[in-house]
């Protein structure tokens, strides 16, 4: 992920390699960052203002993690919703 050569890797001190982690992991949380600004942005030309997204809310940022039973609930929703749009409920 860091694009090192081997030779480049083993020159490096922990220090080093620590800060060369860090920054990639910055780089990436910029990028995820603007990546899901601008699709709240093509998001929410479509939808209403109540029902308009932030970044935030894609990234899962402020949010508690999902057990598996609202994993496993929100997928059925999700399966019923599909169901009832394909004309089957």
């Amino acid at each position: 992920m860091l694009g090192l050569k081997p030779w480049e890797f083993w020159r490096l001190t922990p220090g080093e390699f620590t800060e060369m982690c860090e920054g990639y992991n910055l780089r990436v949380e910029a990028e995820m960052q603007r990546l899901a600004w601008h699709a709240a942005n093509l998001m929410n030309v479509h939808l209403k203002k109540q029902h308009r997204v932030t970044a935030d809310q894609l990234l899962g940022k402020g949010k508690k993690r999902m057990t598996p039973e609202d994993r496993e609930s929100g997928v059925q929703k999700l399966r019923e919703q599909i169901a009832r749009m394909k004309g089957g409920h």
